[in-house]
């Protein structure tokens, strides 16, 4: 698996290209590949030829508020 760490709020938007078959899109549009309920975390893979592509863990409720507050144009989905 990738090492790569995905910020969970802007990865959705954040663009993508697999460097195995040159795929390129938006994060909302890569496959969820593992998920651990226990841990929150996700690992992401290219929706074409499936190579790991990062992992993002969900954040803690201090986080999302300090993102909030940070990003007041941010609306979340």
């Amino acid at each position: 698996m990738s090492d790569m760490g995905l910020n969970y709020f802007t990865f959705p938007d954040d663009e993508f290209t697999c460097s195995r078959c040159q795929w390129k899109g938006k994060g909302r549009a890569l496959t969820i590949s593992n998920f651990s309920e226990e841990h929150s975390i996700a690992d992401v893979s290219c929706p074409q030829c499936f190579k790991p592509m990062g992992f993002w863990q969900a954040p803690t409720f201090e986080e999302v508020d300090a993102w909030k507050l940070a990003h007041p144009e941010w609306k979340g989905e």
